[in-house]
């Protein structure tokens, strides 16, 4: 039998309220006691679009926000999957993208991330953004200019944006939208707020867009395994 902490059985004891509220999955008191919180995969979420970058349908049936860092290969292989998954969908999916770079990781991550909402600042965003992880091995400061500098930006304005880091909150809060529900890795997929954890199959995402759109019964996520980079912990290595 596993004995609470006693802060946590006080609090169950004398609070009918604590005891009985509702809490999201990973995050209850007996997690945040024991200093864990993780999101969990194949539950939905509140995460909203707001203001990030997006292409499709502003009323599509379906909204798909990733989050994502340019430096990691496995969000490049997301990037792909996803591109696709728009197409088999045509006019059913806003598909919005949104920043959570893994510093301790890539160290390219932060700045590329800045880069491309610079460029959208221009009306580039997802012409740099498909640059970047085209490319997303060089992501130098030099070659972020070259990239810049091949889609026609005011490059005074992309270096002066870049220099006074006009876009870190934005980038810092939608990192904390992921670190408030306890997901720390990327990429992050939510489908209509269905958290899909790491790098998958198209079919998985296919389904999560047909459970959606109430083409198939409710799905929940292929599985806790996945690919993908977290920088609190190992990899994330599909076995």
């Amino acid at each position: 039998m596993r004995i609470l902490p006693l802060p946590l059985a006080l609090a169950l004891a004398f609070c009918p309220a604590f005891a009985c509220a509702q809490w999201l999955p990973g995050q209850g008191p007996a997690a945040q006691a024991l200093g864990v919180k993780r999101a969990v995969a194949g539950v939905v979420y509140p995460i909203q679009a707001g203001d990030a970058p997006s292409a499709g349908p502003a009323d599509a049936p379906v909204v798909v926000i990733e989050y994502s860092d340019f430096e990691c290969p496995y969000c490049k292989q997301a990037h792909d999957t996803l591109k696709e998954l728009v197409t088999r969908f045509p006019g059913k999916i806003r598909l919005v993208f949104k920043n959570h770079p893994l510093p301790n990781l890539h160290k390219h991550a932060q700045l590329a991330a800045e880069a491309a909402l610079a460029a959208g600042a221009q009306g580039k965003f997802w012409e740099m953004h498909n640059l970047l992880f085209a490319f997303h091995d060089a992501l130098t400061r030099a070659d972020l200019d070259t990239y810049a500098q091949s889609l026609g930006l005011d490059l005074v304005r992309f270096n002066y944006d870049l220099a006074r880091g006009r876009f870190r909150d934005q980038i810092e809060r939608e990192t904390q939208e992921m670190l408030n529900i306890g997901a720390t890795g990327v990429p992050a997929v939510f489908v209509n707020g269905l958290y899909i954890s790491g790098a998958k199959p198209l079919a998985v995402y296919e389904k999560a867009v047909q459970a959606a759109l109430g083409e198939v019964e409710g799905v929940a996520a292929d599985g806790d395994t996945a690919d993908g980079c977290d920088d609190e912990a190992e990899p994330m290595v599909r076995r």
